[in-house]
């Protein structure tokens, strides 16, 4: 059975999801909900060509907020596809900051796009910054490597770090970007790639790329509560419960899931976009895959015991990765209530002597030894004084919002994206050799 994926956007259209209240201000990946290294790339690379195709971008001036995964490609397609004058900023002292120093976390190029086709690949197919699956840290010194390799070579380029925007005004034809506190600059296009956010800190408020996150090392028998049903806090249960199998290790894990399966995946996630009751009661009554069960049983052992929480009823909603859902679904079927359970939302906080007692809503109080709250980041674009008055703004919001990870398509490359001179026959060749699949 063939596993249908997902079809690029016609430059108009992308334009469209990207585009704010004035003309040539564009906002990359801010508002979706499908975040991933890999897919802010994509969108970059994306947006970069449809303004080639419909605006023409040639000898423009072209600034570029953020020197993140998505800035540096976008500023790195565009120089090298055009010949506009590209001025990068970033209010931190170094491109990829965020990642330097995080080993804990892995990243796979389409680990989250799983159950798709070629999800399981282990390089991108950029036509720039093209990186393999490592640690954040190890990604990043890819990413960058090819970055400084583009930046040495183009005069076009201007790269403004420790400059921090704070504004965005229009002047007739021009975007003006106000910088600091009342400097101005005007430019003919304006992408905002700040990213979805940074997590707030605090005690147990811990960063998603901050190894510190206290869930290495934890005593055995100690109970630890995740609250959050996003990527981040299933992501955390499946690290606790599961201690045999690290991120590396998943995408062998479903590799061999059946394409039944893996259809059937998809054609829910599609006709239950909008009820997320229906979805969570799919994933709940999900029958589990004998082989899955099996390779979870042999790296199950009960060191610790794990409590998941959310501020919804719905563990299984559509603000997750398939693939998270899927794997803790089946945790059900591999370890027994005491060791990993699901709870009510949580309706009070008590510290004492070293210990976090929880009441729910369901009125169950516990205690618990840790707690970590994974509930997301807060937006990037909010620090960005003029981005509140924009009238556009909520409708995005919401459009994203409402918008499953499985179908958002604006990640999918566009056509003739691809490496340069890189036939299909060749790609595939080349994808193959480097497929994890191989010994």
């Amino acid at each position: 059975m063939a596993i249908k994926g997902l079809q690029p956007l016609e430059a108009p259209e992308f334009l469209k999801w990207m585009a704010h209240d004035w003309p040539g201000l564009y906002i990359l990946g801010s508002f979706n909900r499908h975040i991933t290294v890999h897919s802010q790339q994509c969108r970059a690379v994306n947006l970069i060509q449809a303004l080639m195709k419909e605006m023409g971008i040639e000898g423009k001036s072209v600034a570029i907020v953020g020197a993140g995964f998505a800035g540096l490609t976008a500023a790195a397609f565009a120089l090298e596809k055009t010949t506009a004058q590209v001025t990068l900023f970033d209010a931190a002292p170094r491109p990829l900051w965020l990642q330097d120093a995080c080993s804990n976390r892995r990243l796979h190029p389409g680990i989250y796009d799983w159950p798709r086709p070629r999800s399981l690949e282990p390089r991108t197919n950029l036509p720039v910054l093209n990186w393999r699956s490592g640690t954040a840290r190890d990604v990043a010194r890819q990413v960058r490597s090819g970055w400084d390799r583009i930046a040495a070579t183009k005069a076009a380029l201007t790269v403004r770090l420790e400059t921090k925007i704070t504004g965005v005004e229009q002047d007739g034809a021009k975007l003006v970007l106000v910088i600091g506190g009342d400097a101005k600059e005007s430019f003919d296009i304006v992408v905002l790639a700040v990213g979805f956010g940074l997590k707030e800190g605090g005690p147990n408020h811990v960063g998603y790329w901050n190894d510190a996150d206290g869930l290495d090392g934890i005593a055995d028998g100690a109970k630890v509560l995740i609250s959050g049903f996003g990527d981040g806090g299933l992501a955390d249960v499946l690290r606790l419960c599961l201690p045999g199998i690290r991120q590396a290790n998943l995408v062998e894990l479903v590799r061999n899931v059946p394409d039944p399966v893996c259809q059937k995946l998809l054609d829910q996630e599609n006709a239950l976009q909008k009820d997320p009751a229906a979805l969570h009661e799919f994933y709940r009554d999900l029958e589990p895959v004998d082989d899955i069960v099996k390779r979870l049983k042999s790296a199950a052992a009960p060191l610790v015991r794990v409590r998941l929480t959310g501020k919804t009823q719905y563990v299984y909603g559509t603000g997750s990765a398939i693939l998270n859902r899927f794997l803790v679904a089946h945790l059900r079927h591999v370890r027994s209530t005491e060791e990993f359970d699901v709870r009510a939302p949580i309706a009070e906080v008590k510290e004492e002597n070293g210990k976090t007692s929880i009441k729910f809503q369901d009125a169950k109080t516990e205690e618990f030894d840790h707690v970590v709250y994974r509930w997301g980041p807060k937006a990037a674009f909010d620090r960005i004084g003029s981005m509140s008055d924009w009238k556009t703004a909520d409708t995005w919001r919401r459009h994203w919002r409402e918008m499953p990870q499985s179908m958002d398509d604006t990640r999918v490359l566009a056509d003739g994206s691809g490496p340069e001179g890189a036939s299909s026959e060749l790609v595939s060749k080349m994808l193959a050799s480097e497929s994890s699949s191989r010994k």
